[in-house]
């Protein structure tokens, strides 16, 4: 996806490649999926927004589904991951269907 600028006094453009991610074939463990970058900063910025959270064999297959429909774009999941406070991860995954709205 191409993004333009909006041309204002003081813009800079930085190119953020995507994170690495679980291939879509691998529902692995916890363990596994945390070595993925993208898993990775979900964990991180999920804990920012629920202490309590975890990443579990139970909603790791939800983690990655989150990240790989989100294309790895960190700051689409550092939003998502921030919905923690009200949703489970199985109800994000559920919910980007209609992503923009969510986030």
């Amino acid at each position: 996806m191409t993004r333009h600028g909006v041309n204002v006094a003081g813009e800079r453009a930085w190119s953020v490649p995507p994170l690495s991610l679980p291939e879509p074939h691998q529902v692995g463990s916890a363990k596994q999926l945390s070595l993925c970058e993208a898993v990775r900063l979900f964990i991180e910025r999920a804990l920012s927004a629920r202490p309590s959270f975890a990443l579990t064999d139970k909603n790791a297959p939800a983690v990655a589904l989150v990240c790989r429909r989100l294309g790895g774009t960190p700051l689409a999941i550092e939003l998502a991951a921030a919905r923690v406070k009200a949703l489970s991860v199985e109800e994000i995954a559920h919910r980007l269907d209609d992503c923009l709205r969510l986030l």
